[in-house]
């Protein structure tokens, strides 16, 4: 049996693998781990598991792999000075035979716009003053949502970029859901508010298929409007359909009439609320505050509170489509 990432483990978790090891009276049990590397402790893991792991198993052979294949020693002095200060750990040195290179730069920022800027401020020294191009450069980030700020900060500067393996903050989906909610609030006899409109129907799920929005694009055709005034019309013989749009109405109607009151912020709230959004967006049961996609539409509403209405609002996300941010000449 062999275990990746035991350090990362849980107490519970290693009692189920001490009843399988155990099971037979020839095993084979392998773990590969790095005490330096838990980060999971919000979820149960404890970094005793391996810290003490040749004590919960007796005559244990233990392998330091402190060879580094990628990073230069600058690097990793600048890692072992970190690391150094935690009480508990397996004591290595990372070694590595890679040449030297230029040492570690560290930043301090008082939020992460603050820190937006200063990235911008060294990606600009690269490539103004040093000879980089905008392509020999990376920003790395923990967590998807992380990518907001800088993004806006990249953006406002312009500076090309492109997310590896993501979606561009604005064209994420939980984000662009609500994005569109607010196009459709706030002019909703539009051209713009009828594709909205088909987008959020059926977000969250209200059993709303393609036959249903064609039959109101049919109806909306013949009366010579819009789709949401159709909708609020058109005859809905189906119990069940006509319980979720009579609910759809009851909560935009008061959001359309006082879109030019509320704020973009407050109008994404009440939709959050109103929708159950975030439950909606979670893969959980219960959503928690570091959900990926939950942190998204935070970042959204963040963004939101810096602006006054909805217009102004949606034209600064729509300068950040995806063909205008795919430039794979860009930053990474």
């Amino acid at each position: 049996m062999l275990v990746d990432e035991y350090q990362d483990t849980t107490p519970l978790q290693v009692e189920i693998l001490k009843l399988l090891i155990n099971n037979g009276s020839k095993s084979s049990f392998w773990v590969c781990a790095d005490d330096w590397q838990s980060i999971y402790s919000f979820t149960g893991a404890s970094v005793g598991n391996i810290l003490n792991f040749d004590k919960m198993f007796n005559n244990c052979k233990q392998f330091i792999l402190d060879i580094n294949y990628r990073s230069t020693p600058e690097i990793l002095n600048s890692c072992q000075l970190l690391i150094n200060h935690n009480c508990k750990k397996i004591d290595k040195v990372l070694q590595t035979q890679n040449s030297g290179g230029q040492k570690a730069v560290i930043i301090e920022a008082t939020n992460e716009e603050d820190e937006a800027v200063q990235i911008v401020t060294e990606i600009k020294s690269l490539t103004e003053a040093n000879g980089y191009q905008f392509k020999d450069i990376a920003v790395l980030y923990r967590a998807n949502s992380l990518s907001r700020p800088i993004e806006d900060g990249l953006k406002q500067h312009q500076i090309p970029y492109y997310i590896e393996n993501g979606a561009s903050f604005y064209q994420r989906h939980e984000v662009k859901v609500l994005l569109d909610y607010l196009r459709f609030i706030a002019n909703p006899e539009s051209d713009e508010a009828d594709e909205a409109l088909k987008t959020v129907i059926n977000i969250p799920n209200r059993y709303i298929g393609k036959t249903f929005v064609t039959g109101l694009e049919e109806f909306a055709v013949k009366r010579n409007t819009h789709l949401y005034k159709a909708l609020k019309s058109m005859p809905v013989d189906i119990p069940y359909l006509r319980k979720y749009i009579r609910e759809f109405i009851t909560l935009m109607d008061p959001l359309i009439r006082d879109s030019k009151q509320l704020e973009p912020a407050e109008i994404i709230q009440i939709l959050r609320d109103g929708l159950d959004y975030d439950r909606f967006i979670s893969d959980d049961d219960v959503p928690t505050p570091d959900d990926s996609k939950i942190e998204n539409i935070n970042q959204l509403q963040l963004v939101a509170t810096k602006y006054k209405d909805i217009s102004s609002l949606l034209n600064y996300t729509e300068t950040f489509k995806e063909e205008i941010s795919n430039n794979k000449d860009g930053v990474v």
